[in-house]
This record gives C-alpha cells, structure tokens and sequence, in this order.
C-alpha cells in the first residue's frame, strides 16, 4: 500500500512539473489547490488560481528540464 501511494504522489509531481516546463495553464491549475502555496526568489507566498494563473501568463522564466531524485514520501494520517 506504501508503494502505490509514494508512486500516486510522485506520478502527479512530475506531472505538475511538466506543466511547468510545458507551460500548460490549464493542467497546472488542475493539479493546484486554490488556495495554493509557491516558493520562489521572492520567498513564499499564498496564492489564489487567477493570481497562479496570471503568474504563469506574464512569466519570463523557461525550465529546459528536470530531475526528481531521492525521493521521500510520508503519507498524512
């Protein structure tokens, strides 16, 4: 059971991760809660899904790719 859910969670990051590198609006909101955390430069912040969306829109930032290693997974109870 521990498995499937460390691979359920992984699966969806690199997925989210994915519509970063793609820039897929719609997919992003899809795997975000509304409100939802970021971190960036400027710290972290709570965010709403039009100011993520917006974010995501006037964004000059391209990721050319990335790697999700050592990872660890602890499920809430």
């Amino acid at each position: 059971m521990q498995k499937a859910i460390e691979k359920e969670i992984l699966d969806l990051e690199k997925r989210f991760w994915k519509t970063m590198k793609d820039k897929d609006i719609d997919a992003a909101l899809q795997l975000s809660d509304d409100p939802c955390i970021v971190t960036g430069a400027q710290g972290v912040a709570r965010i709403d899904k039009q100011t993520f969306a917006k974010l995501m829109t006037t964004s000059t930032w391209k990721l050319h790719d990335f790697d999700i290693k050592e990872v660890q997974v602890q499920p809430l109870k």
